[in-house]
């Protein structure tokens, strides 16, 4: 395994896992990798979502289905795939063509389920309202104290929220923002 030996220092303990050299210090599979804080400012955060893949059991017809109704545009494309980017924002969704339907979404209760992504929107109002006249199967619009949602399906049955978080929630993007501002500080 290599690591960029200016980036990583380490922590934990040897766990009896196999060992390689670093930077003059044994490494092993217990050890967990920190970035030190001079790299946090220097170079901002390491991650950020790319794409979000959804399985399609018809290419075709899920690609023009999600232009339409969602706004996407395409990418490229390559054999039982196809990438689209949103005109706001930098995630990519990729659709990838699969033989059966597979769920977008897993158990959190017995009978609950939770979706593994959601959109947001600033007029949850008009989303919902273009939506259902455009013939989209939905659920009925929720209030959360402030957060409001609705799921919407794909031709696949593939679940999909939609949520617009109340400005004072520490999930609304403007906070989100000023919490990763003060990351980099």
């Amino acid at each position: 395994m290599r690591m960029d030996e200016t980036l990583v220092e380490f922590r934990g303990k040897d766990w009896g896992a196999p060992k390689d050299r670093l930077k003059g210090k044994e490494w092993s599979w217990g050890m967990q990798p920190v970035v030190p804080d001079y790299i946090k400012k220097e170079r901002g955060v390491m991650f950020q979502v790319g794409s979000v893949f959804i399985p399609v059991t018809d290419l075709g017809k899920a690609k023009e289905w999600y232009i339409k109704h969602l706004g996407v545009k395409e990418i490229d494309s390559w054999e039982g795939g196809v990438g689209l980017f949103f005109p706001q924002g930098s995630v990519q969704l990729g659709l990838i063509e699969v033989d059966k339907p597979q769920p977008t979404e897993f158990n959190v209760k017995k009978n609950q389920k939770n979706v593994y992504f959601n959109f947001v929107t600033a007029d949850i109002h008009s989303a919902y309202k273009e939506l259902n006249e455009a013939g989209v199967l939905t659920s009925d619009m929720e209030d959360f104290g402030g957060m409001k949602c609705f799921d919407f399906y794909d031709p696949d049955q593939n679940t999909f929220s939609v949520v617009d978080e109340d400005p004072h929630s520490p999930f609304h993007k403007e906070n989100v923002k000023k919490q990763q501002a003060g990351f980099l500080k």
